[in-house]
């Protein structure tokens, strides 16, 4: 039998053990999974790549999950370390994908709506900096080494000792790294500091970490696995209950700022015509011109144009974003909110809301199935009497909004009414996957483009280009006829079309095109979209005043003199003398003349005053909509204005022998009933209501002040 010499027993003796040597590719990937992410698109936001924040979190994350792989028998430590990679590797992926896609990367608040946004999911989309692809394949690399080379033998009692002691130190380290970035006094006594401190120093990174609504800010501030474990706890614990304290400061805000509405040359304007209000999908400013939409740049020409309209984006759901907004005249919350609040929580002063209790019907039209993004329960919740899809409009696809036109006779009544519509056809890829839209005009397209002053680099991007206008010339044949149709029955003199688009073109495939074509590489800045409003014999004019999406539902509270509270609403009458600035994601805003995001310290006066306004106006706007304010007011005996033909379906409530309709919800607690509600306004006392159920059960018809209430038990 060989026999091993002493020195080779001492070389053996000194060589790292076997399966250390098997996890250093493990946290070597880990780690720089992670690094490489904040390298490569750093310019998320202006945290430095060495900064010592993400550095150390993400180091004390990568020890400790090495640690933990450590401590587990062979297969266990494979499954481990694939369990714990393979998903923040693609979630890497995700992150890149969505800020080329929206300028934010991805948060949890986004799950709400995932399973919906996945279904429009390209593999265009994947055109991720070249840099990037090989990072991640060089960390899976180093990981399948890890797996495959870990070897069969155990750690052993001393080195187990030694793997827990590194993982609980690791643990500790994340802890304390954590308590030191946020404020002293916790989080309530840092966001009463935010209320009443200058906005000076509301910048700093701590100020990130500690309110952590920045997604790309806290990225790069706590790297990859940081970010995720935080991220997931401040966005999926929503708050259950209203929260006293901070529903008495709404109450506060909103009694301390009335908003009177401007008596202005449009005021009243339409009152008593009726209103088809158009969100047109990825319509941008580029596309209206008369080769590409002949008929959007003629209403343009011919109606009210506001240049310098913004739709900005807050949530990754970029169109239900708009969609939410517009209707509401309120901003989505981006944490701490489930997507049921969106079918549950109170909107009495929603357009369609105010609209029915001016007597009008309000319906809404998107060819999508209604379950994507649950729209079919949610804009009963707007209070709209119905949702219709491409089913009930007859199309014979749903990508083709000239086919909307099948349902023409749906849209438009002869009693008032109110249409809010959701086109489709420009919605991205522009690739073949959309050949269903694009390939009726792409003859039309080509021959139309004038090629010379594209910015394209490549023949992809050429492609892209004229697919992307081909598919917009399917949205203006749908504008085309509607106006035809109008003025065909003679609705074009008593029906107002308002248009808008719900955010920028941002389905190309390399985000730098777009910044090419509109000049333009803030994505903020990118959100310069169309606005116009139209009706037969209406005096051209065009405004440079600074409007956005949450400006719409006050000005059409003006222009139609519906009945609203005008407190509720974040934005201002486009046509009144307030307003004038956008605000957008992270607080950053734009008055024309300055663009501030909040990143960089100033000591100008009126920058500070604007800083705190959007801070303090997006809050109230997302709390008041979070904590179902709203419903609160009701329930403490707030009399609340009734739909006068309110909803055609409500759910349980206690009995008791006062009634009120919120949300057009009857609250009779204790019996399903079938009520006949005839006031107008009306109270509820806290001891007599309960939260609603989602139980179908009752009808509401007509309104007048004072009259009794009939109940029939079940």
């Amino acid at each position: 039998m060989a026999t091993v010499s002493a020195p080779v027993k001492r070389v053996r003796h000194l060589r790292p053990a076997p399966l250390w040597l098997s996890l250093l590719p493990a946290f070597l990937a880990y780690f720089f999974l992670d690094f490489s992410l904040r390298l490569f698109y750093g310019a998320m936001s202006n945290v430095s790549l060495w900064a010592w924040q993400p550095l150390v979190f993400t180091l004390l994350w990568s020890g400790t999950m090495t640690a933990i792989a450590a401590l587990l028998p062979r297969t266990g430590r494979r499954i481990f370390l694939l369990v714990t990679f393979v998903p923040f590797a693609l979630l890497t992926i995700t992150h890149c994908v969505l800020y080329q896609l929206t300028g934010t990367c991805f948060s949890f608040a986004d799950l709400a709506y995932a399973g919906d946004g996945a279904r429009f999911v390209s593999a265009a989309y994947f055109h991720l900096k070249v840099g990037q692809w090989l990072s991640i394949a060089v960390c899976l690399a180093l990981m399948l080494c890890a797996v495959i080379f870990t070897p069969q033998t155990h750690i052993g009692r001393r080195g187990g000792i030694a793997a827990a002691v590194l993982a609980a130190a690791c643990a500790a380290g994340i802890f304390v790294v954590h308590t030191t970035q946020m404020p002293r006094g916790g989080i309530m006594e840092h966001n009463e500091y935010l209320a009443w401190n200058d906005a000076e120093s509301h910048d700093t990174l701590a100020d990130a970490y500690a309110e952590f609504t920045n997604a790309n800010r806290c990225l790069l501030l706590t790297g990859l696995y940081q970010y995720t474990v935080r991220g997931a706890v401040v966005t999926i614990w929503p708050q259950t209950t209203a929260d006293t304290e901070r529903i008495a400061e709404l109450d506060a805000y909103y009694a301390a700022h009335p908003k009177q509405a401007a008596d202005t040359p449009m005021t009243g304007a339409f009152a008593g015509k009726n209103l088809i209000l158009i969100m047109m999908e990825s319509v941008d400013d580029w596309l209206v011109t008369p080769e590409y939409m002949p008929n959007l740049y003629r209403l343009e020409q011919e109606g009210v144009y506001f240049r310098n309209y913004y739709a900005p984006i807050f949530l990754a759901a970029a169109t239900f974003n708009s969609e939410f907004t517009a209707n509401t005249g309120m901003i989505a919350p981006e944490y701490q909110v489930r997507n049921s609040y969106y079918s549950e929580h109170a909107l009495p002063y929603s357009l369609p809301n105010r609209f029915r209790d001016a007597g009008y019907c309000a319906r809404s039209f998107h060819a999508a199935n209604p379950n994507i993004y649950n729209r079919g329960q949610i804009h009963l919740n707007f209070g709209y009497e119905s949702y219709n899809d491409a089913s009930v409009l007859d199309m014979d696809s749903y990508m083709l909004d000239a086919q909307m036109l099948n349902g023409y006779d749906r849209i438009v009544s002869d009693e008032p009414f109110f249409s809010f519509i959701i086109t489709y056809s420009g919605h991205g890829p522009y690739t073949e996957e959309q050949d269903t839209i694009s390939a009726p005009h792409l003859a039309r397209a080509r021959a139309v483009i004038d090629y010379s002053t594209v910015p394209y680099t490549t023949e992809a991007q050429k492609e892209e280009y004229t697919r992307a206008v081909a598919q917009a010339m399917e949205t203006d044949a749908f504008i085309g006829g509607l106006r035809e149709r109008l003025e065909a029955d003679g609705h074009a003199e008593d029906t107002v079309l308002m248009l808008f688009t719900d955010h920028y073109c941002k389905y190309f495939s390399d985000a730098e095109f777009i910044s090419a074509i509109k000049g333009e590489t803030d994505r903020n800045m990118l959100s310069n979209v169309p606005f116009v409003i139209w009706t037969e014999g209406i005096a051209p004019q065009v405004y440079d005043k600074y409007v956005s999406t949450m400006d719409i539902a006050p000005t059409v509270v003006d222009l139609f003199s519906l009945d609203a509270d005008l407190r509720y609403y974040i934005g201002n009458d486009m046509f009144g003398p307030d307003g004038g600035v956008v605000y957008f994601r992270n607080y950053a805003w734009y008055d024309g003349k300055t663009y501030d995001t909040g990143n960089d310290a100033s000591s100008n006066p009126a920058v500070l005053a604007m800083r705190e306004q959007a801070r303090e106006q997006l809050d109230v706007s997302q709390d008041t909509f979070r904590y179902d304010y709203f419903a609160c007011l009701q329930r403490r005996g707030t009399s609340i204005r009734m739909n006068r033909n309110a909803a055609k379906s409500a759910p349980n409530a206690l009995h008791s022998g006062r009634f009120s309709d919120f949300r057009g919800h009857p609250f009779m607690p204790g019996i399903r009933s079938r009520i006949v509600l005839d006031s107008l306004t009306v109270t509820v006392h806290a001891a007599e209501c309960v939260v609603p159920s989602a139980a179908v059960i009752c009808r509401i018809t007509d309104v007048e002040p004072t009259a009794a209430a009939v109940a029939v038990t079940e």
